[in-house]
């Protein structure tokens, strides 16, 4: 059986993993190392299966050579997505430009922040 204490303290988890304090209680898996050392590089998952707690651990680990950004599509313009699906995939993958897009974008404003790949304008 459960020590009282035990209970009490999952009784005051928070059902939103965005509210959870992601450095007490975040499992480190197989998984992660892989995302870590460059082998995955995405976290695709159902709702509750712990890709927000990934994604906050793996933000908050900060590395010289480890670059994240947090994404939130709360006011994403779904319904003028809608209009611009590419016909040449077959759904539900009509989409995928649209997202290689996004993700090509971030990946290029993270590289453009980051001084070491910054480029000297006096240099060109």
């Amino acid at each position: 059986m459960a020590h009282p204490s035990v209970l009490k303290e999952i009784s005051r988890w928070s059902i939103e993993a965005k509210d959870e304090d992601n450095s007490r209680y975040f499992f480190h898996f197989d998984d992660v190392s892989d995302i870590e050392e460059g082998r995955k590089n995405y976290v695709i998952g159902r709702k509750g299966t712990g890709k927000t707690a990934i994604a906050e651990y793996l933000h908050n680990d900060k590395n010289y050579n480890q670059f994240s950004r947090l994404l939130s599509f709360k006011n994403f313009p779904f319904n003028s997505l809608y209009s611009h699906a590419d016909e040449s995939y077959n759904r539900p993958n009509q989409y995928i430009t649209l997202w290689l897009y996004v993700i090509y974008h971030y990946i290029c404003s993270m590289l453009a922040e980051n001084s070491k790949f910054a480029v000297d304008a006096n240099s060109i």
